[in-house]
């Protein structure tokens, strides 16, 4: 094949992060992933994402808007960060924040229909539109525009209360009557827990927002919500509001298959070649999952080593997917470092030595990563982390909370959820819960190298391990994640061999 890939570019594999991708580029090779159809389907007036950071969530909005606004009849769709929405008020009473919200909800949403409006002549519509022009949503006066149109000196009388504004009071009651109409509006709001602390104040506040949203959608039945929620934060506030659980069929948990995996890469080579004109004419497989696998091995060898030292190759999106914890930004940053490694190197394509040079500086950023992530549940989570540097990879559970009892001796750990100081155990389902464990189970079996079988299994596996003094560990071993290896100095653990008879 006569491709002229050159790693020195680095819009190979696209941006790490979707809203900063151009429209283009970004539809050229984003995955209509199957919570697309659920996303956009009106008939779900709330809906909650549940992911983390560089697991796509912001993606997924950017796609269900995209969609929607390329419909025939396309509704009005609005788009705001958790951050940019929140109410400017200190309280820590739930009904005070619910009110608050409503009322930043109705009042974004009047001024940008007011932006929409070419010829009002009924009050609601002048008042949505004076809303919009004190807002700074519109461009010049209604008013003026009307009378040039009009070329009429003076189209109407205004009425002063419209003049200044609609009434805080009056939002909702504009809004339902404009509703009427039956022009349904979507609001996506990204990252609504955004620098979220979990202090009593932030869990009142956020809880309140989902209560408002809850709320409106039953008051105005055409507004439909789109948000997306860190999982371990909805975890947190869920434990202190009981309202969330009327919620709970409106969430989607957002996570990343293998397979997955390979056509998000296999998409991302495919839209560079396209757009670098290299992609007609050439021998690709119609049919996956070859076409897939070619496109990736374009740029990265078909096989990857686990770590350095480590002979055991592995097909690349296994390998890869295990390294980027399952992560589509982790995975687009992880192969874009490696790439301008490989091509300083001189290298036609990717190999392992090129992912093993960045390993160390990456496995670093994961680790503060995890620590920023989840410090709300466990504000020593550094501590707690730093526990199995040096030691061994994989150890069963009685080194587990051996390690953790005695590390932890003098260090003062709280955990939400946990009443006093968590025991070992609970702080090791906690560590499992989060991703940093593996459990692994050995099969008893050999393959052609005489080496033994083991299957993984994660925390959407089996949540119950560890939880429990009825349940334990089932017999299972313990591994720490490999993303988090390189940057604790971890021994490698050694691999039981079949006995020679």
């Amino acid at each position: 094949m006569s491709y002229l890939i050159k790693l020195s570019d680095s819009t190979i594999f696209g941006s790490e992060v979707a809203e900063k991708e151009e429209e283009a580029i970004f539809l050229g090779y984003a995955i209509q992933r199957p919570e697309l159809q659920k996303f956009t389907d009106e008939h779900h007036r709330v809906s909650i994402v549940r992911a983390y950071k560089g697991q796509g969530k912001s993606g997924l909005l950017r796609l269900a808007k995209s969609r929607l606004d390329k419909l025939s009849n396309a509704p009005l769709t609005l788009e705001v960060t958790g951050s940019a929405l929140s109410p400017d008020i200190n309280s820590e009473d739930n009904d005070t924040w619910v009110r608050a919200w409503k009322q930043s909800v109705l009042k974004l949403i009047a001024c940008h229909i007011g932006t929409q409006i070419d010829a009002a002549f009924s009050d609601d519509a002048m008042s949505l539109v004076s809303e919009a022009q004190q807002n700074g949503y519109r461009a010049r006066s209604f008013i003026s525009a009307i009378t040039e149109r009009l070329k009429a000196p003076k189209l109407m009388e205004v009425p002063e209360n419209i003049q200044k504004g609609v009434n805080a009071g009056n939002y909702e009651s504009i809004l339902k009557r404009w509703a009427a109409r039956g022009d349904v509006v979507w609001l996506f709001v990204d990252d609504c827990d955004q620098n979220y602390t979990g202090s009593p104040k932030h869990r009142v506040k956020l809880a309140a927002f989902f209560t408002a949203i809850r709320e409106l959608s039953q008051q105005i039945p055409t507004l439909r919500f789109r948000v997306t929620v860190r999982p371990n934060t909805w975890q947190e506030i869920a434990l202190h509001h009981e309202s969330l659980s009327h919620l709970r069929e409106d969430l989607i948990d957002l996570q990343w298959t293998k397979e997955q995996f390979t056509t998000l890469l296999a998409k991302r080579v495919e839209a560079y070649l396209v757009r670098t004109n290299q992609l007609i004419g050439q021998d690709i497989s119609r049919m996956e999952p070859r076409r897939s696998d070619q496109l990736i091995a374009l740029v990265i060898e078909e096989h990857l080593n686990w770590a350095k030292g480590n002979l055991a190759a592995r097909p690349t999106v296994q390998v890869l997917y295990s390294k980027a914890k399952g992560r589509p930004r982790w995975l687009i940053e992880l192969c874009k470092e490696a790439a301008a490694v490989a091509s300083k190197l001189g290298a036609k394509r990717i190999e392992s030595q090129h992912f093993e040079k960045i390993d160390s500086a990456y496995s670093k950023r994961r680790f503060d990563d995890t620590v920023t992530e989840y410090r709300i549940q466990c504000p020593q989570i550094a501590d707690l982390l730093n526990a199995f540097s040096g030691h061994l990879e994989r150890f069963p559970t009685s080194t587990l909370t051996k390690t953790l009892k005695n590390h932890l001796a003098n260090v003062t750990v709280s955990l939400v959820g946990t009443n006093g100081k968590p025991s070992p155990m609970e702080l090791g389902a906690f560590l499992y819960e989060i991703g940093f464990l593996t459990a692994r189970k050995n099969l008893g079996t050999f393959n052609d190298y005489g080496l033994e079988g083991y299957d993984h299994f994660e925390y959407a596996d089996d949540p119950y391990l560890l939880s429990s003094n009825a349940t334990t560990d089932k017999g299972f071993e313990w591994e720490v994640h490999p993303v988090f290896r390189s940057f604790l100095q971890m021994k490698n653990a050694p691999t039981r061999a079949r006995q020679p008879r």
